[in-house]
């Protein structure tokens, strides 16, 4: 009797398994593109983290403004640079056809609404990250510390804003 019990938990738990292994890979295939945008998204953002807070130490006998505005424009050149490195060799299959010429329709209308999502996130990242690096070299933090607390809390608020555009634009409907 001992056998035949462990035998049906055996047989429901692996059931189980196979049940949630199928849905885990039927949700990740279905938001695959969502995915990768966001682990694009998060791989610039952590690179740009540590440049950025890099930076911004090395240049701690600035004045404050000029230690914000060049770290964040330093940090925009790491973001886009491995982000659009990324995303370009995540989705360059997506733009060609079938003689091997770029569908300039498609990769028009979609870089549309990249620039969309990506535009209304910029400008609450600016605010945010310039104002809250500004206010915490004001009152005494230190610079790495100022540019990864400042990095850390845009970086939130437009990885949340460039998934709400992409929602709206319906960047990956296509898809």
């Amino acid at each position: 009797m001992n056998h035949l019990y462990t035998y049906t938990m055996y047989n429901t738990v692996n059931q189980y398994i196979k049940k949630e292994y199928v849905n885990t890979k039927k949700y990740f295939f279905k938001n695959k593109q969502y995915i990768l945008l966001n682990r694009n998204i998060f791989t610039g953002i952590i690179s740009a983290i540590l440049i950025s807070a890099l930076s911004s130490h090395l240049m701690k006998d600035l004045e404050n403004h000029l230690n914000t505005s060049y770290t964040i424009g330093i940090s925009y050149i790491t973001y886009y640079t491995v982000f659009g490195l990324i995303y370009y060799h995540d989705n360059k299959k997506e733009y060609l056809l079938e003689n091997g010429k770029l569908d300039t329709r498609k990769f028009g209308r979609n870089i549309l609404k990249v620039v969309f999502s990506v535009g209304i996130a910029e400008v609450f990242y600016v605010i945010t990250r310039w104002s809250t690096h500004f206010y915490l070299l004001t009152i005494g933090y230190e610079p790495y510390l100022t540019s990864l607390i400042a990095h850390i809390s845009s970086a939130i608020i437009f990885a949340i804003m460039i998934n709400l555009g992409v929602k709206t634009t319906k960047l990956f409907t296509n898809r």
